[in-house]
């Protein structure tokens, strides 16, 4: 979690500032006499002013405040109190849909280039070359209410209002709207003034909210609330993938945006090489992904051994994916030769979805020291997954088949899915 501080450096006004390369984290790259600045609210190829508002060291921070040569791919921000105020979690609002995925595939080549080296960096250069005969770069992106969030969670103000934090600050600022949200959530009465919810909100208290298919739940502090402002025990909810329904923790970690648990879902399915060989699926969750992998592969069943440390969601994975062999276990480099030797036999598979962090260094080489068939890598952060990327090149695994995924319309995340396999005699 990023850590929020009060502003420690002066700010600074940039007239006539050429933006150049998208970055990780929705900036765009540019220069001046001084150096490095990482721009908000900026498009590649604008002349724009600014103003800086936060500095690590030599490197600074700050966001539009004129366009003078705007982009084509420019539009009026879809949420202008995030646009103008600097909140949080709304980056590319003032995007064009039709650009943000190749923003985001511009990010992820450039992290690569400069954290990937050597065999690993050509290995995946070739994916960005536009060659007919280079592999294959699949890019899928959510449209519409699919990619809208379905879940939210703010602050309430001193004024009792909801409101979200401003980049790098502990300031908060009041939000009447949530475009980026379901209808459900966008349309909730919580926004206004006058609902019922209103003589429940108190300063400083959390607020979260989830539009899932048994209903549309406010939390507020601890305590669950139904549309009509009363208190509820609330166990597990249920979101649709495809013709399912599945099990998830409302106090926990779903995939946030309407679609994307089928999109990714499908994206495994189509990644992971068919065959009955083994699974050893890391940081499996709430099984979402479990139920892909173990379903039946020509005729018989896959043995997929489903590892989870969270011990919530490591009691939900066998609700959606009864098939899979679900272990509560934390995974760690101590621990994964004996998740490793509790396969029915080798040689094996890995799926992983770390957390943000990805999967590191030590444990991509001990995972690797058992010569997996395959890795299948799913990350959420680009900077994590070249870091992986370039430990698995080293030790012989490079990419065959890559798919960028933007699961998070009008943000700067997105997911990426590598399948790696090792070089013959490596």
């Amino acid at each position: 979690m990023n850590q929020r501080r009060k502003k420690s450096h002066s700010e600074q006004e940039i007239k006539d500032l050429r933006l150049l390369r998208p970055a990780h984290g929705g900036f765009c790259v540019g220069f001046d006499d001084s150096g490095v600045i990482f721009v908000r609210q900026g498009l590649p190829g604008e002349l724009v002013d600014v103003k800086t508002y936060d500095a690590k060291g030599r490197v600074r921070f700050a966001q539009v405040t004129k366009v003078k040569e705007p982009s084509e791919w420019r539009r009026e921000s879809i949420w202008k109190t995030a646009t103008q105020s600097g909140l949080g979690g709304a980056e590319l609002a003032h995007v064009h849909p039709a650009y943000q995925l190749q923003w985001k595939t511009e990010v992820l080549a450039d992290t690569l280039r400069r954290i990937g080296s050597g065999q690993t960096a050509e290995a995946f250069s070739t994916f960005f070359s536009n060659e007919e005969a280079g592999p294959v770069l699949a890019q899928h992106r959510l449209e519409g209410e699919d990619g809208k969030r379905t879940r939210a969670e703010f602050v309430v103000d001193a004024n009792g209002r909801l409101a979200m934090h401003k980049v790098a600050s502990m300031d908060l600022v009041a939000v009447d709207e949530y475009p980026l949200g379901t209808a459900a959530i966008a349309n909730h009465e919580i926004f206004s003034s006058d609902s019922a919810f209103a003589e429940l909100l108190h300063e400083s208290e959390r607020i979260r909210i989830i539009d899932t298919a048994d209903g549309v739940f406010v939390r507020i502090g601890q305590q669950w609330y139904n549309k009509h402002a009363h208190p509820i025990p609330l166990g597990l909810v249920h979101y649709r993938v495809g013709d399912s329904l599945l099990a998830a923790d409302p106090n926990g970690f779903w995939q946030a945006g309407k679609g994307s648990a089928e999109l990714l879902s499908d994206t495994v399915r189509e990644l992971m090489p068919a065959g009955d060989e083994p699974v050893l699926e890391l940081f499996s969750g709430a099984g979402l992904l479990s139920r892909v992998v173990s379903a039946q592969t020509d005729g018989h069943s896959r043995y997929v051994l489903s590892v989870e440390g969270n011990e919530m969601a490591s009691r939900i994975g066998p609700k959606n994916a009864p098939q899979a062999h679900h272990l509560a276990a934390e995974i760690s480099v101590q621990s994964l030769g004996e998740l490793i030797n509790q396969l029915p036999q080798k040689p094996f598979r890995v799926l992983a979805d770390p957390p943000r962090q990805g999967l590191g260094a030590q444990l991509v080489r001990e995972l690797v020291a058992s010569k997996p068939l395959s890795v299948l890598l799913v990350s959420c952060d680009p900077a994590a997954f070249a870091a992986d990327a370039k430990q698995l090149g080293r030790l012989g695994y490079l990419p065959q088949k890559l798919t960028i995924l933007d699961l998070f319309p009008d943000t700067h995340h997105f997911e990426t899915v590598c399948l790696f396999e090792p070089i013959p005699n490596s």
